[in-house]
């Protein structure tokens, strides 16, 4: 989302494409094209498609085993702070794979995007900007887990929008929650060791905190708007935060296949010989 790696904090100038750029675009091109289509769009499909099942865990809560708000929220919340220990395993056990993954998925967006603006006749490109560190952003959302969450989850203890007698309340809230866990950490388990068995770069393995910040972010924006609302608006909250990662998600995966159109257009036309790839 916004907060993705924290790139949100690197301001991106526009700079005149120079003939450097289309040299690299030609150079890299083929290669770029083919780790998206490859890794990328599939990344991009699984965490669409990751979206959707946790807004739908969260309808079927609400609508059919009639959850309330206060165990909403604790799905959400747990559910990203999962998300988070998954990283620390993945960093711990599998660094290097990470490094180059991100380093890979960060050269292939940076052509797509430079691609995106040569063939739609632009004069002026974005700056390139430098690889986040997927290690900061770890460091951030593990923070924000252990000390934020906490001490959110207590304010409003305190004020009175909910309780752990609220949270609890439906047996079946800790029993279908804690299975959505289990499968989160043996899915993300099974990902380690998949990756391990092959040498470096044969296989993607990347973090995901940054859902994690998202999550956390929209969080405190949404509920700082809904609070007003009592109850109404706490039992929004989950579903707009749930609603806007999906709205970015389904963005991102459309324009990640129409820049890919327009990559696989430019190569097809360099390169006459070759198939043209279908998106």
């Amino acid at each position: 989302m916004l907060l993705a790696a924290l790139s949100i904090f690197q301001r991106r100038p526009r700079i005149p494409l120079s003939a450097e750029d289309l040299a690299a675009l030609d150079r890299e091109g083929a290669r770029s094209l083919n780790n998206a289509m490859v890794r990328s769009l599939r990344r991009t499909r699984q965490q669409l498609w990751s979206v959707l099942l946790g807004l739908g865990f969260l309808a079927t809560g609400a609508v059919a085993l009639k959850w309330s708000a206060s165990g909403l929220l604790a799905v959400v919340a747990v559910s990203a702070a999962m998300t988070v220990l998954i990283d620390a395993l993945r960093w711990s056990r599998a660094r290097r794979w990470v490094n180059h993954s991100h380093q890979r998925e960060h050269r292939t967006w940076e052509l797509l995007l430079l691609a995106w603006q040569v063939e739609r006749g632009q004069s002026m490109r974005l700056a390139p900007r430098s690889a986040p560190s997927e290690r900061q952003t770890l460091r951030i959302a593990a923070a924000c887990t252990l000390l934020g969450l906490p001490t959110a989850g207590l304010l409003l203890v305190a004020m009175g929008w909910t309780s752990l007698e609220q949270i609890w309340a439906n047996r079946y809230l800790p029993l279908l929650t804690m299975g959505y866990l289990a499968w989160m950490l043996l899915r993300g388990l099974m990902d380690i060791h998949y990756v391990k068995g092959s040498t470096v770069g044969t296989r993607t393995l990347c973090l995901e905190s940054e859902d994690a910040l998202d999550v956390y972010a929209l969080a405190a924006c949404f509920g700082l708007l809904m609070l007003p609302l009592g109850a109404a608006g706490a039992m929004a909250l989950p579903f707009l935060i749930q609603l806007t990662r999906l709205a970015w998600r389904a963005w991102r995966y459309w324009w990640l296949r129409q820049a890919l159109q327009l990559l696989s257009r430019r190569i097809y036309q360099r390169h006459p010989e070759s198939l043209r790839a279908s998106v």
